[in-house]
């Protein structure tokens, strides 16, 4: 597919029986770009030194699919997502030059921070300089085992993603550090569950049951800086970085049975017990002198 702002867009499905009946594989792809539909401004002399808004990101899934036997089947699936993007599309619509701090910030910044950045804009115009990214790389793994037993059925899955992101925004619009932002998160997931599931008493009732397991790993930075050039005039360091980790670990027992009274009435019920375990840490400093404004606490 191919449109407006050099927009291309492209799939690609392929089934391949590697040996009949016992092994084969499935492939898809995706491909999407898009030229910004924003744009950043040199503030001096109006041209396009940067772009915001677009899409540039490329996935792929692939599955191998292997019955063992009549009775045991293994389905293995693999995906990545790859994003190299630029950040939203955004411009300030108005600044409020009576603050104090804004005042006296602007009496030694030229051009001023105020109408200078907003001169000659539209709602897709920016002449912010800061960052301007949404870039992100994740891939999962997920194992599925079927063994047919007869009259049961059991079943263990198996899954684990990561998720790597970094992400810059420059809101204030302006070639200054007014308000800049850098974000970066890592997250690891895990999983394992097991399932039993059959019928019994002439096929009248159906139940299942199983065992599920869950962890997650996140670590999150964010470093913000806030009227920055403060800190040059005058050594006021207003911004500051913020550091969370956080844990999870979830354990659960579940089960369920539906017992057909009459072709027409049946009788469902269920049971499931979790315990779950949640642990976060933070810590916040200064961006210029390092000095703790988040004490460290979990």
């Amino acid at each position: 597919i191919t449109g407006s702002f050099n927009r291309f867009d492209a799939t690609l499905r392929m089934n391949i029986p590697l040996v009949p009946e016992k092994f084969a594989a499935n492939f898809s792809g995706a491909v999407r770009k898009r030229d910004g539909f924003g744009d950043r401004l040199d503030v001096f002399t109006g041209k396009k030194i940067d772009e915001m808004g677009d899409v540039d990101k490329v996935s792929g899934r692939l599955q191998f699919l292997w019955t063992a036997s009549e009775n045991v089947e293994a389905l293995l699936a693999l995906s990545a997502t790859k994003v190299r993007e630029k950040g939203w599309t955004r411009t300030v619509l108005d600044y409020n030059t009576d603050l104090g701090l804004v005042r006296l910030l602007n009496s030694f910044l030229d051009p001023p921070l105020g109408a200078p950045f907003l001169d000659g804009l539209n709602f897709y115009q920016s002449y912010a300089t800061g960052p301007n990214s949404n870039e992100s790389d994740a891939w999962d793994a997920a194992l599925t085992v079927t063994w047919d037993l007869g009259e049961v059925t059991a079943k263990s899955i198996t899954s684990f993603k990561n998720l790597e992101l970094d992400a810059g925004v420059d809101p204030d619009g302006s070639i200054y550090d007014i308000i800049n932002q850098q974000n970066h998160w890592e997250q690891d997931q895990f999983s394992q569950e097991f399932l039993l599931n059959g019928l019994s008493f002439e096929d009248r009732l159906e139940w299942v049951m199983g065992l599920y397991y869950y962890s997650e790993d996140m670590d999150y930075y964010v470093e913000t800086l806030v009227l920055d050039p403060l800190w040059y005039l005058f050594g006021a360091d207003i911004g500051g970085s913020r550091i969370v980790s956080q844990k999870i670990k979830s354990y659960a027992g579940f089960g369920q049975a539906t017992y057909a009274l009459s072709p027409q009435l049946s009788l469902t019920a269920g049971l499931r017990y979790t315990y779950e375990e949640k642990s976060m840490a933070r810590q916040g400093f200064r961006i210029h002198t390092g000095v703790e404004n988040i004490l460290y606490g979990e």
